[in-house]
């Protein structure tokens, strides 16, 4: 009966779910799932039906992506909803962050500095852009101003590369791109715990 105990306790505590993470940690930070590391082609994605990250499909082949890599790690965060009645696509907030590689399943804690607007099939698809709290020299990175200011053209480059990352026949639609008050609203209007 012992050994039942221990065996149930293991699985209890080894299978923490995904919506048990806050979107905001006590101290502010954002936490994000990161889904497909920086640099890479492949598209990952979190699947909330069966809480994990599986390859992405479309038309029964695994995506990738036919340009350069992901310019920075993207992910989810955790808790959040982009809402149907918003033009949203009703999955979780999309988020790059800027800063060393990171493997796919991990929590990165990330400061908010700004997000590019953007239309996918005329849905909204906004990417919250965000920096590595710690380990990172983009780390003490607080605004798109400071950003621009000491790492000339990185805001260009997540520009550029999300109205090309789907090749000719993407559909999608640059709206701008905003400072950290305007990806905290979006985030603060996203988090449903």
């Amino acid at each position: 009966m012992k050994i039942f105990f221990i065996i149930l306790a293991f699985l209890f505590f080894s299978c923490k779910n995904t919506y048990d993470i806050n979107a905001l940690d006590i101290n502010g930070n954002v936490n994000v799932l990161i889904e497909i590391k920086s640099g890479t082609l492949e598209k990952w994605e979190f699947d909330k039906n069966r809480n994990t990250i599986i390859r992405d499909y479309k038309n029964g082949k695994p995506r990738t992506i036919q340009y350069l890599g992901y310019p920075g790690n993207y992910g989810m965060i955790p808790n959040t909803i982009s809402l149907l009645s918003e033009g949203g696509d009703g999955d979780p907030l999309d988020i790059f962050v800027i800063g060393e590689p990171l493997e796919r399943g991990d929590i990165a804690k990330v400061k908010l500095i700004g997000v590019i607007k953007m239309l996918d099939n005329n849905e909204v698809d906004d990417k919250l852009i965000g920096v590595q709290n710690q380990g990172s020299i983009f780390s003490r990175v607080e605004s798109l101003e400071q950003l621009q200011n000491e790492y000339p053209g990185v805001i260009e480059i997540f520009r550029l590369w999300l109205g090309n990352y789907k090749g000719i026949d993407g559909n999608m639609i640059f709206r701008g791109i905003y400072g950290k008050n305007e990806a905290d609203s979006i985030l603060n209007n996203s988090i449903v715990n």
